[in-house]
């Protein structure tokens, strides 16, 4: 894999610096450490790569499969074809936030097997990044975060840090077709 492909580590340090790879991930930098709920919790060092490198792997033939875990609003706008859609988070319609979807896990246990290859894509890659904490703490040994997700990373002031799959330009699917599976609430 390309060097560019490979994302460093939050703490600075260049890609694989900080050791160990997830099963499944041969070639990925561990992504920054990051944990699920609180600060106590033991965080995991996981792998992530670039959208161009999502891309790549998932037109490889390989068996890698798109989880977009943005809620059903978002992923119906507009998604890579061929996506799973499971929101690791709703909106709450009351208070305008987000919260966790209880049943994320059991869901994706549902149509994904635990050794599959999964690449996880958000907004811009945080709700990814913890989708696939989630994930790999239930033993789905081939979840990858996709950084700059769907529309990109972007800093404080509106720089892009990470281009999106949208804003590279690459293909979209709005509807069903391509055999994309939208959110059904846990339906099988």
């Amino acid at each position: 894999m390309e060097p560019s492909a490979l994302s460093p580590s939050a703490s600075g340090k260049a890609p694989g610096a900080e050791g160990g790879k997830a099963p499944g991930a041969e070639g990925n930098a561990p992504a920054a450490s990051r944990g699920v709920g609180g600060s106590d919790e033991k965080k995991m060092n996981l792998p992530e790569i670039n959208v161009q490198e999502a891309r790549k792997r998932l037109e490889s033939g390989e068996g890698y499969v798109y989880l977009d875990v943005r809620t059903v609003e978002e992923f119906a706008q507009g998604h890579a074809p061929g996506a799973i859609n499971i929101p690791v988070a709703f909106r709450n319609a009351a208070t305008g936030r987000m919260e966790p979807n209880p049943n994320f896990v059991a869901e994706v246990e549902r149509v994904l097997e635990h050794d599959r290859k999964i690449i996880c894509g958000c907004r811009s890659g945080g709700r990814s990044a913890t989708a696939q904490d989630l994930l790999s703490r239930d033993g789905f040994t081939g979840a990858i975060n996709m950084m700059g997700g769907f529309h990109g990373k972007t800093d404080m002031a509106g720089q892009l840090l990470a281009p999106g799959w949208s804003t590279l330009g690459y293909p979209l699917c709005t509807h069903g077709a391509a055999g994309c599976k939208c959110y059904e609430g846990g339906k099988e």
